[in-house]
Order: structure tokens, then C-alpha cells, then sequence
């Protein structure tokens, strides 16, 4: 499909008439960017964004079902310095700059079935971010100067698995883990008021740490209108013990 903000393509189904496995994707490019880069718009500025999206589905029966899914997007914008100077009608027509964002997820999902009232819950999953800007601008000397420069990267990856017991209809508990692994990469240069001369560094660090966790939660359901919950959680971050 193609609409106003994206060109759409995307596929769903079963992989094999003999099993339950099946698939579903979705991928999208902006319109605009594309009208742009057939130079159907004239703009300055040339915005272009993209995603995509699948899950992947695998019943095993007594193994349980198996999944695989995924999210991805890409954001950039660019827009170019003027050279005439006597085109110039605002400091903005000095200024050439680059901006992107990427952000993106992946997971593998495991469920078990034990029994008819216990199941098993599994997921890892590992998301992240970057920004990368990066902003020049025109001396009065027709000579393009750094300004401004942002390189910033932060993601996770999560182990989470929790068991459920149903004892009854109206009493059940669960019982799980959830251990994060956090991370960055960032470096920040900049000048000061614009000032060619001041351009330096300010950030550039990466570091990681871990947050664990553990709970355990019971729910009884008195009534229709009421349900007691109590339990316990422990949390542990390593970074400051």
C-alpha cells in the first residue's frame, strides 16, 4: 500500500501447509523522502525514514512455542549550507548539518506448557539507540566550521523467565528472574557561542553495568469484586552495589 507518510510492503502467513509455523513481516519507506530524492519536492531539507517489522512463530508441541521477533527504524534529515553569500538571508542559510536516529529490538520468546495449570515464560531480548548529529556552519571566509557533534549509543540486553502455578480459579503465584546488561557509547563536541576556536570535546566515555532481579507473587481472588496480592522483590545493581 502507499499512503501519504510511507510506502507500505507486507507478508503474513503459514511457512508450510503441514505445520503451524508462520511468519509475518512489514517493511515501510517514507513517501516523502522518496519525493525528494526523484526532486518531485524541492526542498532544502531531505527527510527520509524507514522500518521495519517481523515475528516469527514456531509451535512445537511438547516443546512448547517458539517465537523471533524483531523492530527497526531509521530517521535521517540533511540539509546543505548555501555558498553565495549573498543569498544569505538568515544565519540559517551559513548552516549544513546531518542528523540520523536508529532504534531497534530483537527477542526470542519461549513458552512451556507443564502440565495443565503450570506454564514456563522465556524471553531474551536486546534493544538499542544512537543518535548521530552532526552541525557546521559557514565562516564569514566561505569556510565550513565544526559547531556542534553528537555521537550517542545506549542499549540493553534482558534475560527475563518466570514461572506461573495456577492453583486453583482463584489462587495462582509466580516465580521469576530478570537480569539486565546495560551499556553506552557517547561522545559530545561542541563549540562555544559558535566560535570555531572552542570547538572541543566534552564527552567521550562508554561504560556498562548489571541490574539484577528476582520476585516471587501471589494472587488470591476473594471475590468478584476483590483480589489479595502479596509478594516479594529483590532488586541488585552492580554498578553501585
Amino acid at each position: 500500500q502507499a499512503g501519504l507518510m510511507g510506502i507500505d510492503v507486507a507478508a503474513e502467513g503459514p511457512f508450510t501447509q503441514v505445520d503451524n509455523a508462520s511468519y509475518l513481516v512489514n517493511y515501510r519507506y517514507s513517501t516523502i523522502g522518496l519525493l525528494t530524492d526523484l526532486q518531485v519536492i524541492d526542498t532544502e531539507q531531505n527527510p527520509r525514514y524507514q522500518d521495519l517489522s517481523f515475528k516469527l512463530n514456531f509451535p512445537m508441541e511438547e516443546l512448547g512455542t517458539l517465537s523471533f521477533w524483531g523492530i527497526g527504524s531509521r530517521d535521517q534529515i540533511s540539509e546543505f549550507e548555501q555558498p553565495d553569500s549573498a543569498q544569505w538571508e538568515t544565519r540559517w542559510d551559513q548552516v549544513a548539518y546531518d542528523s540520523e536516529f536508529q532504534v531497534g529490538a530483537l527477542g526470542l520468546n519461549h513458552t512451556y506448557l507443564i502440565g495443565n495449570s503450570t506454564f514456563l515464560n522465556t524471553t531474551i531480548a536486546t534493544t538499542g539507540k544512537d543518535v548521530n548529529y552532526d552541525f557546521n556552519r559557514l565562516d564569514n571566509t566561505l569556510v565550513l566550521q565544526d559547531e556542534e557533534f553528537i555521537d550517542r549509543f545506549n542499549g540493553k540486553t534482558t534475560l527475563t523467565s518466570a514461572l506461573t502455578h495456577k492453583f486453583h480459579s482463584s489462587l495462582n503465584t509466580t516465580t521469576g528472574i530478570i537480569w539486565d546488561y546495560l551499556f553506552y557509547d557517547m561522545v559530545l563536541r561542541s563549540s562555544v557561542d559558535s566560535d570555531p576556536q572552542t570547538y572541543q570535546t566534552f564527552v567521550n566515555e562508554a561504560g556498562n553495568t548489571q541490574f539484577l532481579r528476582a520476585y516471587s507473587q501471589t494472587e488470591y481472588r476473594l471475590s468478584n469484586h476483590l483480589k489479595f496480592t502479596a509478594g516479594l522483590h529483590y532488586a541488585f545493581l552492580l554498578l553501585n552495589d
